[in-house]
């Protein structure tokens, strides 16, 4: 009879906890209870979505974590809110601090000039002061300062400074070490260290303010905002002395020593303003380039160089396409140019996917074609008269869509915007790289606006690699720049019945540039 009882294990099977003691059967049921657990975990994690934030402090990690927390519903409750209240006063004081600031720098006048002293009364405080805890504002404070910043925001100069706060707002000052800019300029090679030291004494007292605090004539990089080209292109700084062992670069020799430029399409209502326009150009390179000559070649239409040409989708203007126009240049290239550099009023495009261009080069062939048309003061406005009012389907090989074709007014910005581009340009022939060390005209530029704020000239450290491959006198050099301003009034040769033409060169917005020149002069002098 026993062979017919079942065993312990196939009861266990049918009836588990009837053959358990009482710490068996707690175990099992810990363990049915951690199974359950895991399932549960399991399903919720299959439905859960993780996001991973990352970024620098103060890039708006917490922010976008508390806005999401608002739009699905979870509102912050009365605690919470009063947990914030002192961090809304510490910004509001900052931020008023910030306009008060911008407004200074950014030249715009009070509306009420008794906001002086509001303004001054903000920017005496300091929120990491003892009066503050950690940065946050306390109550009693703030209301202190409340009548200030209630005057202040109602202000017409501060609204001004608000309305313009993508200028500031975003600012960062790249500011380099007094030994890293020493370094840059002088260099630690023994060779280049006596270089340094052949040159005359008071050169090297105005390229020494490179490096001094507080400099008036040299200032740091301010960055407005991410799109400025050291945000959006990082690129490794070029110092002196890696520009004189590049092995690459372009020096002039006795055997090619003259830059040749090529104007291309019209550049005024008629020849002459071409011709003057293009002599002006001249005499500044050669000021700029002193020791080197510049030769203007006889302008061509666009029909002679062959290129292709379009009506662009967005702007609906005429472009040409830069790639074609530096292989025209190329075969226009004398044997003694050091280099040949086309300019155009007209738009330039590089490929059919590209919107637009400034300019194309090839420095190691030492050619560029740069384009002015957009510094025109009415280029990206609904008044720019270069807009085509119809667009028609262009035959490639008629090129009388181009015949009268608008080109701007030459004016004082205009003339300032087409120097600064065609120095800086032809400076990348010689080998020179986007400055990062101080302000200078070999600045990169994203857009328009921050070409406007590069200044005209170059700093020390790009100064001084210009003058060793130019062996130019700086003083000498400084005095062709400020004769070039001084002389507002260019004869020409006419071009009918051989008369000469007196037209007035419009330098208004180079007084800047000419204040800081005599400056300079004061010192090597």
């Amino acid at each position: 009879m026993a062979d017919f009882l079942p065993s312990r294990s196939s009861l266990s099977v049918c009836f588990p906890s009837c053959l358990l003691n009482s710490s068996e059967a707690e175990q099992q049921r810990k363990s049915k209870e951690i199974d359950k657990c895991l399932y549960r975990e399991k399903t919720y994690v299959k439905r859960l979505v993780k996001i991973l934030l990352l970024g620098a402090g103060e890039s708006g990690k917490s922010t976008f974590l508390k806005q999401m927390r608002i739009i699905h519903g979870e509102d912050w409750d009365r605690s919470a809110r009063e947990d914030f209240r002192a961090t809304i006063y510490s910004n509001v004081l900052k931020g008023v601090r910030v306009l008060v600031d911008a407004r200074e720098k950014l030249h715009i006048p009070w509306g009420n000039p008794a906001n002086q002293t509001n303004g001054d009364k903000l920017m005496a405080f300091d929120t990491r002061s003892g009066v503050a805890v950690q940065g946050m504002v306390e109550t009693e404070v703030f209301l202190q300062y409340l009548p200030a910043i209630r005057s202040l925001w109602t202000d017409s100069g501060i609204q001004h400074a608000y309305d313009r706060r993508r200028e500031f707002q975003l600012m960062k000052v790249i500011k380099h070490s007094e030994e890293a800019l020493k370094l840059a300029l002088i260099s630690k090679d023994k060779k280049l260290v006596k270089l340094y030291e052949n040159l005359e004494p008071k050169e090297k007292l105005l390229l020494s303010q490179a490096f001094q605090p507080g400099s008036v004539l040299f200032k740091t990089i301010t960055l407005h905002s991410e799109s400025d080209w050291i945000s959006s292109h990082p690129e490794p700084t070029q110092d002196f002395a890696q520009f004189y062992h590049d092995p690459h670069r372009n020096t002039p020799s006795p055997q090619k020593n003259r830059i040749y430029v090529q104007p291309i399409g019209s550049f005024g209502d008629s020849r002459i303003s071409t011709d003057v326009y293009m002599q002006w150009l001249k005499d500044y390179c050669e000021a700029f380039y002193y020791g080197l000559t510049v030769r203007i070649l006889g302008p061509v239409p666009v029909s002679h160089t062959g290129c292709a040409f379009r009506i662009n989708e967005y702007t609906h203007n005429l472009q040409i396409h830069a790639g074609h126009l530096l292989n025209y240049l190329k075969k226009k290239k004398a044997k003694d140019a050091f280099c040949i550099v086309g300019v155009t009023m007209i738009d330039l495009y590089p490929k059919d996917s590209w919107n637009f261009v400034f300019g194309q080069a090839s420095l190691t062939e030492g050619m560029g074609i740069f384009s002015f048309a957009r510094y025109d003061s009415d280029f990206y406005s609904t008044n720019y008269k270069g807009t085509l009012k119809t667009v028609k389907k262009l035959n490639p090989a008629d090129y009388s869509i181009f015949d009268g074709y608008y080109t701007p007014e030459i004016t004082s910005k205009l003339l300032l915007r087409s120097c600064k581009t065609l120095t800086h340009e032809i400076g990348h022939i010689f080998g020179l790289h986007h400055c990062q060390w101080l302000a200078c005209v070999m600045q990169g530029s994203n857009h328009l606006e921050e070409s406007d704020r590069r200044p005209l000239d170059l700093c020390p450290v790009c100064l001084r690699k210009l003058q060793v491959a130019l062996g130019f006198n700086i003083m000498e050099r400084y005095k062709a720049l400020k004769r070039w301003i001084e002389e507002e009034v260019k004869e020409t040769e006419g071009m009918s019945h051989g008369h000469g033409t007196g037209l007035q060169k419009p330098v208004e917005a180079f007084k800047e540039s000419y204040d800081w020149i005599v400056k300079c002069l004061d010192i090597v002098q």
